[in-house]
């Protein structure tokens, strides 16, 4: 099965992310003070970095992938050092969907798999130690049935 990634979900936090870092280095670093060239400096350094994450959020969103083959769920990653690995449907013990409110406006949301299994770090999310988030997918709702249908068999 085809699970597609909606990529306008990432452009839209990778940018949310870069105006609020941008907005807050000029305001902490460049605006309230005398001009001094360490502010400047520091300003300009964490300006840069900005600039720089912007991009790699992109990059890292479209070098992502979820395929779902007869036996596993097979997750593929990386920019630099490629990523992939599998988890069998049997493994898994649970499936949900989420959406957050960016999720709601382009039309996607958040797929939840947990399993016992997964302990690799590249996997693990931050809310749960035995979970992968199979994350802003646009066909979500045939994905889950899919999934689900999986776990049965």
């Amino acid at each position: 099965m085809n699970v597609e990634i909606d990529k306008t979900y990432f452009i839209v936090l990778a940018t949310i992310g870069f105006v609020i870092f941008f907005v807050i280095t000029l305001l902490i670093f460049v605006l309230p003070h005398e001009v001094e060239a360490g502010h400047i400096l520091i300003g300009i350094i964490t300006a840069i970095l900005a600039i720089l994450m912007y991009p790699w959020q992109i990059l890292d969103a479209m070098n992502r992938k979820y395929i779902l083959e007869d036996k596993t769920v097979i997750y593929q990653s990386g920019i630099i050092t490629r990523y992939e690995a599998e988890i069998p449907y049997t493994s898994i013990k649970g499936i949900s969907t989420s959406q957050g409110i960016i999720n709601r406006i382009v039309g996607c949301a958040d797929i939840r798999i947990t399993s016992p299994g997964i302990q690799d770090p590249h996997l693990i999310s931050s809310a749960d130690t035995n979970s992968l988030c199979l994350r802003s997918i646009k066909n979500y709702k045939d994905v889950s049935i899919f999934l689900k249908d999986k776990m049965k068999t």
